[in-house]
């Protein structure tokens, strides 16, 4: 895999960001690199989903094949094994805080639930959902765990 990162992010503009809502759903895409060996798309999502009784938080990054559109997604770094470079990777975090900057200042949603993908993840998986968080309360909400069973945790996040 051949990896290239493709987004400026000292771009006067910011990042290119589609936000599509449907259903309740609000969810913003932006594209952030290529493999042209294979030939793969990246992107990541954010988004808020409704569910029972409350809306979720998440994002994951999206592989597509150019050829044959077979979509691949990765919901926490574990996934993506040695495909991506830790520069890169680090990268693409930063487009997903910045991403969901966007999302949350632009739909200003009340409250939502956030939680970890898998138990038990390393700590720099869990400081990277941390730096979300902080993502949320630069935006003007209150952060609460509300549970860390078996090493997964969850969050309530709501406007102050």
């Amino acid at each position: 895999m051949s990896f290239v990162f493709t987004l400026d992010l000292d771009h006067p503009g910011g990042i290119p960001t589609r936000i599509i809502r449907h259903q309740g759903e609000k969810v913003a895409i932006a594209h952030v690199g290529v493999d042209h060996h294979y030939p793969l798309t990246y992107s990541i999502i954010v988004g808020i989903s409704p569910g029972a009784g409350c809306d979720e938080f998440y994002f994951k990054l999206i592989e597509v094949d150019a050829k044959t559109g077979e979509e691949r997604e990765f919901w926490k770094e574990q996934e993506i094994g040695d495909g991506i470079k830790e520069n890169d990777r680090d990268l693409i975090f930063q487009v997903i805080r910045r991403v969901t900057k966007l999302l949350i200042a632009t739909e200003r949603p009340h409250s939502f639930y956030f939680c970890t993908h898998g138990d038990n993840l390393p700590p720099q998986e869990l400081e990277n959902y941390e730096s979300i968080n902080q993502v949320f309360t630069d935006c003007g909400y209150q952060v609460s765990l509300t549970n860390s069973d078996r090493g997964r945790y969850s969050w309530w996040v709501e406007r102050c």
